[in-house]
């Protein structure tokens, strides 16, 4: 079922509510939104029953996907126009429903399950607040019904806060009773299963789901590969999933295929090095003229430049190890020149 962004004079009376079920043993988190009756039939097993969401993910995945409103989007462009709209004349409404409902359509069909849900409130909240007999405070009436909706986007200063439950999550901001309101169907009868509904705010939904993850004794961590968080069993846990395990692994064994070579290739250099040095000396022990001395220290001092450049063209592979060797073994022959 879709949501429209209408403004019907007679809106629907029953609450939209979201319920979130956490199950410990598949690891997945299950979201619906929708009615509350419509959600229960949902739960019993009724497929057709009419819900604006139902989706199972891999759980702690509400958590770790939720984004920070820097720029206060959701105030600016979500809430304030239909504030607005509920101050003025009614021909300078349409432009400003028009920029909530542009805003709230775009976080309804591409956001994260609490953005989806805090787009209809909020634009529920607008509509009923629109009801004529109501309209001496409509303005009062719209915030007070969607105030704790947008409190978890304004209000969180880090996304990681979320996936850590010992620290305060929400800053700067004095709730009201209800915005702690939160519902839980504990397992009874035809129900296996530990479901828990909010309306007001969606803080207390994310402080329930941060205690059960504490209870479970599972953590947040960040993968080493491509820096996403994670729920893992123990602070041991580095790698998110089997995609990054496979880069990990690859990647390892290119670190270690460099090494190698590496090792080779700089071994095979200071073993020609060190021929250098040993017919230098035996240059010394024979007698060999001063001048030509010099001559052969220079060779030996130019040889090492041209090694080292030559071992940085191995090491970015263009050159080979082999072409590499047949170099150095050219170079003999420039030693051998000094001792003949």
């Amino acid at each position: 079922m879709e949501f429209i962004f209408d403004r019907p004079d007679d809106p629907a009376q029953e609450r939209y509510e979201i319920a979130l079920l956490l199950d410990r043993k598949k690891l997945k988190e299950r979201i619906l939104i929708g009615i509350r009756a419509k959600i229960q039939r949902r739960l019993q097993g009724v497929k057709d029953a009419a819900v604006f969401l139902d989706v199972e993910r891999e759980l702690g995945t509400l958590l770790t996907e939720f984004t920070q409103d820097k720029e206060k989007a959701w105030n600016q462009y979500g809430t304030m126009p239909l504030w607005d709209a509920l101050h003025t004349h009614r021909f300078a409404q349409p432009a400003l429903e028009k920029t909530a409902r542009d805003f709230l359509e775009a976080k309804y069909r591409y956001g994260t399950p609490m953005e989806k849900y805090a787009a209809i409130r909020i634009w529920d909240g607008y509509r009923r607040a629109r009801i004529p007999k109501d309209r001496s405070d409509a303005a009062e009436k719209y915030m007070r019904d969607i105030s704790g909706l947008k409190t978890l986007f304004l209000y969180t200063k880090k996304p990681e806060i979320l996936m850590k439950s010992r620290n305060r999550l929400v800053e700067s901001h004095s709730f009201e009773a209800e915005e702690f309101d939160l519902d839980i169907w504990y397992p009874l009868g035809r129900f296996d299963f530990e479901c828990a509904m909010g309306y007001h705010s969606l803080v207390p939904l994310v402080l329930y789901y941060q205690k059960r993850i504490a209870e479970w004794q599972l953590c947040f961590q960040k993968c080493s590969v491509c820096g996403k968080y994670f729920l893992a069993p123990s602070q041991r846990y580095s790698i998110c999933s089997e995609a990054c395990r496979k880069i990990q692994a690859k990647k390892s064994k290119q670190e270690f295929d460099d090494r190698a070579r590496s090792n080779q290739y700089d071994m095979i250099y200071k073993n020609v090095c060190q021929r250098w040095r040993n017919r230098i000396n035996k240059a010394k022990r024979i007698g060999l003229a001063e001048e030509r001395m010099a001559e052969l220290n220079k060779a030996f001092t130019e040889f090492k430049q041209s090694a080292l450049e030559q071992k940085k063209k191995v090491g970015s592979k263009k050159l080979t190890l082999m072409e590499f060797q047949d170099w150095l073994d050219a170079q003999d022959e420039i030693l051998n020149s000094f001792l003949e």
